[in-house]
């Protein structure tokens, strides 16, 4: 898997609103966390639809955008971890949003696990 992830450092929410949770949630991994944008409503009907997912047909239609839109947006939450494909449908990585940054918290962990041995071996290299 070809992970892209972007993390922003964003002031949270200070109410428990669902709404401004949510908004904050997409903005600090780097999606617009505006109601109107495609990233935000493509998860947010997503986690809606936990059980069964969604088809890329379904949100071109709630969405009233192209196919091209759609499939962009969703590839972006792909490459993120957020989701993956089940078939032709469309669904949370994990059985719910909590597991599912669990998860990308690992896959970065185990990244920079990695890092840290090329370092060493680079800092070993560099030093003969």
């Amino acid at each position: 898997m070809h992970l892209h992830l972007v993390i922003r450092q964003t002031r949270r929410p200070l109410q428990r609103d669902f709404n401004e949770q949510f908004g904050w949630l997409c903005s600090t991994l780097g999606f617009d966390s505006e109601a109107k944008n495609a990233a935000y409503i493509i998860l947010r009907r997503i986690m809606r639809n936990a059980n069964e997912g969604v088809t890329t047909a379904e949100l071109v239609e709630e969405l009233h955008s192209s196919r091209g839109t759609v499939v962009h947006h969703l590839n972006k939450l792909l490459r993120a971890g957020l989701i993956i494909r089940s078939g032709r449908r469309y669904v949370l990585r994990e059985r719910n949003l909590e597991a599912t940054i669990e998860e990308m918290k690992k896959d970065i962990e185990r990244l920079f696990d990695e890092l840290e041995r090329i370092a060493s071996q680079i800092d070993e290299g560099w030093n003969k």
